[in-house]
């Protein structure tokens, strides 16, 4: 697995309990439905990615989940593992239909076709009606765009990048 294959969940934050349950600290709101289907996690070990089978996962807040390992059994062991990077496999998010499939392109620029480049992808965030898109600008100004599979033409895996066609004005209304 390299880390193209592998989008970054977050990092180990500190030990749950005595058993080696581990609390990771996530980058976005993750759901019960997508971590079930997780069988392993990978850390970032030396600059390579390290496969971790999942004994046991489950949502402790939206942006924390505590997560039991193979082969980590007390909290001593943890804090060993204490702030490296997690990834999980990006397929396990390819497969969602809805928008939480926006996820896969955390860390890609996002450009419109009139406007030109917006930022980078930084985050998605669940609203009771609406999913964002939260792009960071060069100048570290946010842009809320709403997840919308429509207004992509292009997603490019190699260069990161996605090309969008947002309605008019729709930049403005964060001015």
């Amino acid at each position: 697995m390299n880390f193209d294959d592998c989008y970054r969940l977050g990092f180990i934050h500190k030990a749950q309990g005595i058993a080696g349950e581990l609390v990771v600290k996530t980058e976005l709101e993750q759901s019960e439905q997508i971590i079930s289907k997780w069988e392993s996690i990978f850390l970032s070990i030396d600059g390579i990615l390290v496969p971790f089978f999942i004994e046991q996962a489950f949502l402790k807040s939206s942006h924390n989940i505590v997560l039991k390992i193979e082969d980590i059994d007390d909290e001593i062991a943890v804090q060993n593992y204490r702030g490296l990077e997690v990834y999980v496999d990006k397929l396990f998010y390819k497969e969602e239909e809805n928008n939480e499939g926006f996820v896969r392109w955390i860390s890609y620029t996002v450009h419109d076709k009139t406007f030109g480049l917006i930022g980078e992808l930084v985050e998605v965030q669940e609203f009771p009606a609406q999913v964002m898109l939260s792009v960071l600008s060069d100048t570290k100004q946010e842009f809320l765009i709403p997840a919308n599979f429509d207004w992509i033409l292009e997603a490019d895996d190699e260069q990161k990048s996605l090309l969008m066609q947002l309605p008019d004005g729709l930049l403005s209304l964060n001015d």
